[in-house]
């Protein structure tokens, strides 16, 4: 082989490999990114009892009568020290409903809320371990809201940890949900009307004294999927790659 036509070919196929790996570290820092992102965001379904489940179910939220579901927007982020619980719950296929949007502080001290059948948990022999559990301190102070729209427009809403002594806090992690062993949330809350109207209408209001009316999230948390953007990157990563073995064999 001929100096210049190595100096060619030496060329072509250093740019190829280089072609290759740059594409290659482009795909993985978007697998990487998209992974991170994606790695504490659930999306927010309405949790259904398994055999564990003795309480009433298939809701996202319920406040004392009204029992309203996540519509596709329903997502849970967890950041380790912070979380937030967003998105839209509705009757009727999505015409009257509240727009949720809650944060939270991690919270180390609260019991866990054991809404499951005894055998449910790890200390009886059941798959439920609450020491694996993570615990969620409402951000209160006009921060958290649920806001109504179609026939709830007005039912306008701070929301408040209850119980007020926070005994209890929202809780995420396997059986967390109250409802069955897998994935979820759940927690109680007290709401407090931004309005007169609000208070007349609340169905979720905090009493002199007592637990009140029965107001609480249950959901199931399922992480959400890999971006298609990211999923496409990978595909093109499969064809450069045979594309290059073929070149390398028909060499």
């Amino acid at each position: 082989m001929g100096a210049t036509q190595c100096m060619s070919e030496c060329s072509e196929r250093w740019g190829q490999t280089m072609t290759f790996k740059s594409f290659a570290a482009m795909v993985a820092a978007s697998f990487l990114t998209a992974s991170a992102a994606s790695a504490a965001s659930y999306t927010a379904t309405s949790a259904f009892n398994d055999s564990y489940g003795p309480h009433g179910d298939g809701h996202s939220l319920y406040m004392h009568g009204l029992s309203l579901d996540f519509e596709s927007d329903g997502l849970f982020t967890d950041s380790g020290s912070t979380a937030s619980l967003s998105g839209t719950v509705s009757q009727n296929g999505g015409a009257d409903g509240f727009f949720v949007d809650l944060s939270f502080n991690s919270f180390t001290t609260p019991d866990p809320k054991l809404e499951l059948t005894s055998n449910a948990y790890a200390s009886n022999g059941g798959p439920v371990d609450p020491s694996t559990w993570s615990f969620w301190d409402l951000i209160e102070g006009g921060v958290s809201s649920i806001i109504g729209f179609g026939a709830f427009s007005g039912w306008d809403f701070d929301v408040i940890s209850k119980p007020v002594s926070e005994i209890y806090a929202f809780q995420s992690g396997d059986g967390a949900n109250g409802k069955n062993v897998g994935f979820g949330l759940s927690g109680w809350l007290f709401l407090d009307g931004r309005t007169a109207f609000a208070d007349s209408v609340n169905p979720c209001a905090q009493p002199a004294s007592g637990m009140g009316h029965i107001c609480d999230f249950n959901v199931d948390l399922a992480p959400v999927p890999l971006p298609a953007s990211a999923l496409l990157l990978l595909g093109g990563f499969a064809a450069l790659g045979g594309m290059r073995r073929m070149k390398q064999k028909a060499a």
